[in-house]
C-alpha cells in the first residue's frame, strides 16, 4: 500500500510540473533494471535466466522508444505547416 502512495503521489508531482507520466514509468523501470544488476556485481548475486531476460526487454523497449519518439520528432519538423486563419470578419456579430 505504501509503494502504491508513493507511485501516485510521483505521478501527481509529474504531472504538476509537465512531465509525461509514460517517460516516468520508463525511467523507473531502467532504474529498477539498473538495481537488479548493480545487486549482482556489488553482492555476488546469481543472473538468473528471468533477471537477465528482463534487462534485456527493458533495454530493448527504452531504446525502441527513444527511436520512436526521434522518429516523431523529426516527422513533425519536417510536416508541411498548415496556415490557418479563422475568418471573423466575414460573419456579422450581433449585439443585442
Amino acid at each position: 500500500m505504501c509503494e502504491l502512495r508513493v507511485s501516485v503521489a510521483s505521478h501527481l508531482r509529474l504531472h504538476h510540473l509537465n512531465y509525461d507520466s509514460f517517460i516516468f514509468s520508463v525511467a523507473n523501470t531502467v532504474k529498477r533494471a539498473f538495481l537488479i544488476w548493480l545487486s549482482i556485481l556489488l553482492f555476488g548475486n546469481e543472473v538468473t535466466l528471468l533477471s537477465g531476460l528482463g534487462t534485456t526487454v527493458v533495454i530493448l523497449g527504452v531504446l525502441m522508444y527513444t527511436k520512436a519518439k526521434e522518429m516523431d520528432l523529426l516527422s513533425l519538423a519536417t510536416a508541411p505547416s498548415v496556415h490557418f486563419e479563422p475568418r471573423f470578419y466575414d460573419k456579422k456579430i450581433e449585439t443585442a
